[in-house]
Parts: structure tokens; C-alpha cells; sequence
């Protein structure tokens, strides 16, 4: 026959059990569900932009491009900072690929930041991808080592990754750029008269009026 006490020890050993198997349960499958759902959002993403069939990149396009110089005006010693951006419209199904094509004057040297190579006189080609929905910008500095008006031409051609059949391209930016000597002279202070008599002169005069007064009062 089995003791009251006996029962109440089982009893106990099984809502241990129960409370364990819970404890666990909780704790660890919605932690390894969450790891899951967005490890494969991730890849089918990449996987999506990557295989691009021929119909989908005859639709992939870009949105915006854009290029400028901070300042057009700036010296021998000090370079011209130029910045731009591209963007790919949400709706492409392709990373297209984008061509910075720079025509770079004599006299004049790219040094890039972002996105851009450097190099000197001539054509200056850099290139860097373009995902759907996403903005890349770009800078670089401009040297210049002869005074004068430049004029710096930057062409965009772009096409679906692995798809360079499907190329296209933006023409007519220019970058005018305004050289000129840099600023080396130094402001002298210019001497002053003074319509005030300076202090010495009343001590002065003031001295040779008592003497005078002295050698009238002898007499």
C-alpha cells in the first residue's frame, strides 16, 4: 500500500517535470523561429536581384542621377569638391550596374573619396552597383594647377547586372570649375596722422612758457 507520503513525492517529481518541459519550450522555439524567417527573407532577396531574366532587365532603369560642385570657384591650392548620387526605382527587379564616365581637362587631376577613381588628364571611368530602391552617392576633389575656367564632363552609362546588351546611358553633365590664384597677399596696417598733438609737445611748450614767465618776473 502506497504511504501518503510516497503519493506526494511523485506528484512532486511530475510538476518538476512539466514546469522544465515548458521552461524550455518557451525559451527556445520562438527564438529559432524568428533566426529562420529572416535568414530566408534575406537570401530570397539577394537571389531575387541577382537572377535577372531577360524580361526584367529590359525594365530595369534608374531614377535619379545627379553631380555637382560644391563651390565652382576655388584656387590652385585648394581642390573643388564634387558630389552625386544615383538612384534605382523600387519597381526594378535587376541590380543594374552604373558607369561614372569623367572627361577630365588638361591641367586638372581627380582625386576620388567615394565611389569615384582617381586619375588625371582624360577619360576617368568608375563603376559600383545599384540595388532596387537603393541611393549611391559619390565625391571626389578636383586639383587644379592652372588659373582659368575648366569645364569637366560626366557621363552615366548603366545596364541589368549581367546584362550589359541592355546599356544606357545619360549624357550633358558638365562641372564648371573657376580656377584662380590663391589669395597670398597680406593686409600691412597703413600709418595714421593724428589731428591730436602728441603729449611730449604739451610738456614741451608748457616747460619753455614757465621759463619765459621766470625771466620776466627778474626783470
Amino acid at each position: 500500500m502506497v504511504t501518503t507520503g510516497a503519493r506526494q513525492g511523485r506528484l512532486l517529481v511530475v510538476l518538476l517535470l512539466v514546469a522544465v518541459t515548458l521552461s524550455f519550450g518557451i525559451g527556445v522555439v520562438p527564438a529559432g523561429a524568428v533566426g529562420a524567417d529572416r535568414g530566408g527573407n534575406s537570401s530570397e532577396a539577394g537571389e531575387s536581384a541577382s537572377a535577372c531574366s531577360p524580361e526584367e532587365a529590359q525594365s530595369a532603369t534608374i531614377s535619379y542621377a545627379q553631380i555637382k560642385a560644391t563651390d565652382p570657384t576655388v584656387t590652385t591650392d585648394q581642390p573643388a569638391s564634387v558630389s552625386g548620387q544615383v538612384t534605382a526605382p523600387q519597381s526594378n527587379r535587376c541590380v543594374v550596374v552604373v558607369q561614372v564616365i569623367m572627361t577630365v581637362p588638361s591641367g586638372m587631376y581627380v582625386s576620388g573619396t567615394n565611389n569615384v577613381n582617381s586619375g588625371g588628364q582624360g577619360q576617368l571611368t568608375s563603376s559600383f552597383e545599384v540595388y532596387p530602391g537603393e541611393s549611391v552617392t559619390m565625391s571626389a576633389n578636383l586639383f587644379a594647377t592652372d588659373t582659368g575656367s575648366e569645364l569637366v564632363i560626366v557621363d552615366f552609362r548603366y545596364y541589368p547586372k549581367g546584362h550589359s546588351e541592355e546599356s544606357h546611358s545619360l549624357n550633358g553633365f558638365s562641372l564648371q570649375i573657376n580656377v584662380a590664384e590663391p589669395n597670398s597677399h597680406t593686409t600691412t596696417a597703413t600709418p595714421q596722422q593724428s589731428d591730436e598733438l602728441p603729449p611730449l609737445l604739451y610738456v614741451t611748450g608748457g616747460l619753455l612758457s614757465g621759463a619765459f614767465l621766470v625771466l620776466f618776473i627778474r626783470k
